[in-house]
């Protein structure tokens, strides 16, 4: 199995540090690791286990007593391992308000056993993992899909966190008075949304097409294709980000939660980024405007502290520079192509990025770039 990757292999790129969610991310990380790795002394009676402590270790040579978690929807993703290190007594896991665990053997831990709990942030709490020996029970294992195929949870897997982005826009052309093409939305993104699987049933993991961009050589404008939805199984569905349009206007985000489209009665405006869907789910950012005659255009929006593509560049009063496309969380947008160079407009590298819209030609369409195909990160302790 592969070892986890909380990033996708992708080039290095230039962090926004001044953006308000690269902040929020850090620190969110910085707590989530004080969280889970956090250790108590060993514990000899009843106790509720607080929302700091990660580790705890539980002795019952004194009588048998209960560990009793907090409500799972107060703690969405917190973790739990509790070994049961000494004492002929029972060790039991009881609950808050109607929460259930799974599987339900769970609540019960044997002498020198550990079991890892987390909550599902709604009324649950999986067993992802035991053992005997007071070792942790498994080790954490990922697998990144790109293209389209088949997730089978493997034996003892009950539960995983499953992180991805739908596929990026592609960015447009145009040729009257040498104007901007717009850069491609970005997808829709999910991050550590926790699935209940069974061990040996497969689930189906689509990985939608990338949008194209406007093609190369056409007399008249030409829009970008919208990127292709992503889905795992039925359970989650993230929308793909929208092509530029053949005006100009970018591409909007995908997703409820997606950015509008950068007007183009509004030439050469940055793309905008979406906005949180719920706390796990999160619309795309839009690609930047097309310029007005023979200026520069927008740059895509910024998401996640990746920084949105670039506009091309432009020769006043000869041609007008392509709209940049914009970013995702997993990584940077494509910069927009050059005034009157044909295929200068870059293609989406990152996943579910929006492609450069074309620099401005006088005659035909010198092209759009494509999105960047999204993806989908599942990572499961097995």
């Amino acid at each position: 199995m592969a070892e986890i990757q909380f990033l996708p292999a992708q080039p290095f790129v230039a962090a926004d540090i001044t953006d308000p969610q690269w902040k929020d991310w850090l620190l969110q990380m910085w707590r989530a690791h004080q969280r889970n790795h956090t250790v108590t002394t060993s514990q000899t009676a009843a106790f509720f286990a607080d929302m700091e402590t990660y580790f705890y270790p539980c002795d019952t040579s004194g009588g048998a007593f209960a560990v009793t978690l907090p409500l799972a929807a107060d703690c969405m993703g917190k973790m739990y391992e509790i070994f049961h290190s000494a004492g002929a007594g029972a060790l039991t896991v009881s609950l808050s308000g109607s929460d259930a665990i799974a599987p339900t053997s769970a609540a019960t831990i044997a002498l020198n056993s550990t079991i890892l709990l987390i909550s599902d942030g709604v009324s649950n709490w999986y067993a992802l993992a035991a053992s005997t020996g007071g070792g942790s029970g498994g080790i954490i294992q990922s697998q990144l899909f790109t293209a389209t195929g088949t997730f089978t949870p493997a034996s003892g897997v009950s539960a995983v966190w499953v992180s991805g982005v739908g596929s990026g826009g592609g960015g447009s052309s145009r040729v009257a008075l040498a104007l901007g093409g717009g850069g491609g939305g970005a997808g829709e993104s999910c991050e550590n949304v926790m699935v209940p699987v069974t061990a040996g049933v497969g689930i189906t993991v689509t990985i939608g097409a990338k949008g194209t961009g406007a093609g190369v050589g056409i007399v008249g404008q030409q829009p970008g294709v919208d990127g292709g939805d992503c889905t795992f199984g039925s359970l989650i569905i993230l929308r793909g980000g929208k092509g530029a349009l053949a005006t100009g206007a970018s591409g909007a985000g995908g997703g409820t939660g997606g950015a509008a489209t950068a007007a183009a009665s509004s030439p050469g405006t940055a793309g905008v980024n979406g906005v949180a869907e719920t706390s796990v789910f999160f619309g795309g950012a839009s690609g930047g405007s097309g310029a007005s005659a023979f200026n520069v255009s927008g740059k895509g929006a910024a998401s996640g502290g990746f920084l949105g593509g670039a506009a091309g560049a432009t020769t006043l009063g000869t041609t007008s520079s392509g709209a940049g496309g914009a970013a995702t969380r997993w990584g940077a947008g494509a910069n927009g192509g050059n005034g009157g160079v044909i295929g200068s407009s870059a293609a989406g590298t990152s996943y579910g990025a929006g492609g450069g819209g074309g620099g401005g030609n006088l005659t035909t369409t010198i092209g759009g770039g494509d999105g960047c195909a999204g993806c989908f990160l599942v990572v499961w302790i097995g």
